[in-house]
């Protein structure tokens, strides 16, 4: 077997119990889509060479038109305001949340039917390419777990290490959290001795106060932010507080230190300021410059060190949803959405933007991009031990709690009273988002 394909494989995809609307007698043939994506410059022309290929290649003489229609919140924008005309798009760009709230004004339509379609169905092997955790982000909660989303690329936390500083101090590569802790506090304790930066105290492990980063100690504890079965938020679980006891317990130690300012982890991990830092992928170009412009270290990523038996990684992203206009631009865009996730396609797109891809089988075919960058190599190796945070419109005002909530026990507040507060709060969010 493809061995990046062992971990997403191991997990069934989840097929829908529901009466199914039957699309297999429509013919697409002929029909002009339109797509709204986010990227610019190379991704842009990335997206347009795919959809190019497309209406080259497919059978049915479809027409797919891309729009490049700003970031995620301008494009969130211009959708809600056009709700109720015919100037939406077949396809949108968005991620979980946003579609969710899309879907409150009954705009999209469930795919699990296409998916489900004898004629129209993606194939068993592209189903099992595909990362569970990815799978797993287009399910809605607030929509009866209708599947609103599919995969457009990835993205998750990681935790760089400076491996000269780990040498220094004779450690190994921290894999549990207990061993997180004594290797970012003697970080903390033992300065690098190629720092560029010999007037600031050294940190062991540096993160800002972000929701996606409680939602990786959470994950890596054995817990969930969301609960899909329960449908509530899980900031009050065991393996949250023991999350929490753990970000407490390092930061009055001073073992771990939010940044100064945005992003002030790139250039302190660059300058040999902070052994560790904990973020997502995409950062990992920016961790790279710094380090060559600083310290020049050599240093890799792994997953955030767990109790659990295999790594947790928290893997986001947006998702494609296909507008309700009618049946035959349903079953071209989903035409298209098959073709975007192809193994092919997925890696002319990587290879454009840097991200990691949504189809684990276009890893097979990136062996340059692998051996020109060996910390994204290294990192694709978790793609397969994907989890999600929350895929509810609530998620977006719950982040506005969440990350405060972690700079409260960064800062020495009760970690217990203030996770078990978070729960309450977030969970009063969602019931008004459905309200």
């Amino acid at each position: 077997m493809n061995k990046f394909l062992i971990a997403a494989a191991a997990l069934p995809f989840i097929a829908s119990a529901a009466i199914a609307q039957n699309y297999d007698d429509v013919d697409p043939s002929g029909a002009e889509i339109t797509i709204w994506y986010r990227q610019t410059r190379g991704g842009a022309e990335a997206i347009e060479a795919i959809i190019a290929d497309f209406n080259e290649t497919n059978a049915y003489g479809i027409t797919a038109t891309g729009v490049s229609a700003g970031g995620y919140g301008e494009i969130y924008d211009k959708f809600v305001n056009l709700i109720g005309t015919d100037e939406l798009p077949n396809i949108v760009i968005a991620y979980q949340n946003q579609s969710a709230a899309f879907e409150n004004a009954d705009t999209l339509i469930d795919l699990q039917p296409l998916f489900d379609s004898e004629k129209w169905g993606p194939s068993d092997e592209l189903l099992g390419q595909i990362a569970q955790g990815k799978w797993d982000a287009g399910l809605h909660p607030d929509h009866d777990n209708e599947r609103l989303g599919f995969p457009a690329r990835t993205s998750m936390d990681v935790v760089g290490v400076n491996l000269d500083w780990l040498a220094e101090l004779g450690m190994e590569v921290p894999t549990t959290p207990a061993e997180l802790r004594e290797v970012a506090c003697a970080g903390s304790a033992n300065a690098f001795s190629k720092t560029a930066d010999a007037e600031t105290a050294p940190v062991g492990l540096m993160f800002g106060a972000d929701a996606s980063r409680l939602g990786s100690f959470i994950f890596a504890h054995g817990g969930e932010v969301f609960d899909i079965e329960a449908d509530a938020f899980m900031y009050d679980s065991d393996e949250a507080m023991a999350a929490g006891a753990m970000i407490a317990d390092m930061a009055a130690n001073n073992c771990i230190r939010q940044p100064a300012e945005r992003y002030g982890e790139t250039g302190d991990f660059g300058n040999g300021v902070a052994m560790m830092v904990l973020g997502s992928s995409s950062g990992m170009d920016y961790w790279g410059a710094a380090v060559g412009e600083g310290s020049q270290h050599n240093w890799t990523v792994i997953p955030l060190p767990h109790s659990t038996d295999e790594p947790v990684v928290n893997m986001f992203g947006p998702d494609w949803s296909i507008v309700d206009t009618d049946e035959a631009e349903e079953v071209a865009s989903f035409l298209w959405l098959q073709h975007w996730a192809s193994p092919e396609m997925q890696a002319d797109f990587i290879r454009a933007t840097d991200y990691y891809p949504a189809n684990l089988a276009s890893l097979e075919m990136l062996d340059a991009h692998r051996a020109e960058k060996p910390q994204w190599a290294t990192g694709s190796a978790y793609l397969g031990y994907g989890m999600i945070e929350a895929s509810v419109a609530a998620y977006q005002d719950v982040r506005r709690l969440a990350g405060p909530a972690l700079g409260e026990i960064f800062e020495g507040g009760d970690y217990e009273i203030i996770l078990e507060d978070l729960a309450i709060e977030s969970n009063e969010a969602l019931e008004d988002s459905r309200n």
